[in-house]
C-alpha cells in the first residue's frame, strides 16, 4: 500500500510502501493506524458511539453500521459471540444505534427493527445468549420515537415519542417512570403526569422532563438535584 500524502507524517512520508495484511480493506479516505514498533497496521474505522458499562465492557459502532464489542460477555449480552479484554470482536452489522448496560444489549437496526440479548427478563424477554427481535416491545409505542435513554443499572428505558409523550419500561426504582406505579413493567407505559415534552434526561436515580412551554418537571431520589420529596413528576421550574 503507498501512502498518499504525508498526513501520517512523521512516521510516515508520501509514496512511502507499508505491507499490511491482505485481510485489511484499504479504500480512498480510510484511516490507517500504524503500530511501527510490532510492525502491525490494521484498519481503523471511523466511530459514531462507544458505551462502556461501567465495569469492564465497551461497545462502538461505525459509520457503517458495525458494532464492536471488547470485555467479557456476561449473561451472553454481546449474543454467540467469544469476547475477550485485549481484542475487539465485531458482534453485529446494519446497526444504527444501541443502548448498553452491564447484562444486556438492545439494538436498533437500520431497517427499524429491534433486537437484543443477555438478561432482558425486566423487558419481557428470558435470558438469551443470542440477539432475538424485540421488534414488539417498541411497537407498542405511540407515535414515532425520537429520543432514547437507558438507566442501565436500574433496568429501566424511556423513549420520548414525536407527540410530546414519555414511556417508560422495566423497573420503576424511586420514581424514575415520573409516577408512582407500577412498580415494574414488562411493556412500555405512558406517563400520564406530563405531556407535551420537548427532551427529557433518565438519570441513575432520577428523571427529568422539559416541556416545549418550558416547564420544568424532575422524578425520583429527593436526596439529588434538588428534587422535592413526591411520588412522581413534580415542577422544579
Amino acid at each position: 500500500y503507498r501512502v498518499p500524502d504525508d498526513a501520517l507524517s512523521p512516521v510516515l512520508e508520501e509514496n512511502d510502501l507499508v505491507m499490511i495484511d491482505e485481510e485489511i480493506k484499504i479504500y480512498d479516505g480510510a484511516i490507517v493506524l500504524i503500530m511501527v514498533k510490532y510492525g502491525n497496521v490494521r484498519e481503523v474505522t471511523k466511530i459514531r458511539k462507544m458505551v462502556t458499562d461501567g465495569t469492564s465492557g465497551i461497545l462502538f459502532l461505525t459509520t457503517s453500521g458495525k458494532l464492536y464489542a471488547a470485555g467479557p460477555n456476561t449473561n451472553g449480552k454481546f449474543g454467540d459471540v467469544t469476547t475477550s479484554a485485549d481484542k475487539w470482536t465485531l458482534i453485529y452489522e446494519n446497526v444504527d444505534d444501541f443502548y448498553y448496560s452491564p447484562t444486556w444489549t438492545f439494538l436498533k437496526l437500520k431497517d427499524g427493527q429491534y433486537m437484543c440479548s443477555g438478561e432482558t427478563t425486566a423487558f419481557g424477554y428470558p435470558t438469551s445468549n443470542i440477539f432475538v427481535n424485540c421488534s414488539s416491545i417498541f411497537n407498542a409505542v405511540t407515535g414515532t420515537i425520537i429520543d432514547v435513554q437507558v438507566n442501565a443499572l436500574r433496568n429501566c428505558i424511556g423513549v420520548l415519542t414525536n407527540l410530546g409523550e414519555l414511556w417508560f419500561i422495566g423497573t420503576n426504582t424511586q420514581y424514575i417512570f415520573g409516577m408512582s406505579t407500577p412498580s415494574s413493567s414488562t411493556s412500555f407505559v405512558k406517563n400520564t403526569i406530563v405531556s407535551d415534552v420537548k427532551s427529557f434526561k433518565l438519570m441513575y436515580a432520577n428523571v427529568w422532563a422539559l416541556t416545549n412551554s418550558g416547564v420544568l418537571y424532575g422524578s425520583g431520589n429527593p436526596n439529588a438535584n434538588q428534587i422535592p420529596s413526591s411520588t412522581g413528576f413534580t415542577q422544579i421550574a
